[in-house]
């Protein structure tokens, strides 16, 4: 069954923090496409836009939420909407031989 929040988001059902579900509900709501290794959407002219993480999350955002009954201060409850928080985590920066990639800064010549 497919639920759509007031907003028009897809609302997500979260069953014992499965991580899958979640994956599957946003794989099936949002278009994003892996090219070349980049995150990319593409716009209405057939053009590729590369895409950040930052990017990627907004999207989630904007296409994707939770739902869970809440006190509605009258006695009774009402559903409310809320959006997904996911943890800002830094960029590891360039690959490295240490993080098993061979990189030609990190090569001994001899």
């Amino acid at each position: 069954m497919t639920i759509t929040a007031p907003d028009g988001r897809h609302v997500h059902i979260w069953h014992d923090n499965n991580i899958d579900e979640l994956t599957a509900a946003i794989a099936s709501t949002i278009e994003v496409y892996n090219h070349n290794g980049v995150l990319a959407t593409l716009n209405g002219t057939g053009q590729l836009i590369p895409i950040s993480m930052t990017d990627f999350k907004r999207l989630i955002d904007e296409s994707v939420c939770g739902i869970r009954v809440v006190a509605n201060g009258s006695g009774g409850y009402k559903k409310e909407y809320f959006t997904y928080r996911f943890p800002h985590i830094p960029h590891p920066g360039p690959p490295t031989a240490a993080q098993g990639k061979h990189s030609i800064w990190t090569t001994q010549r001899g």
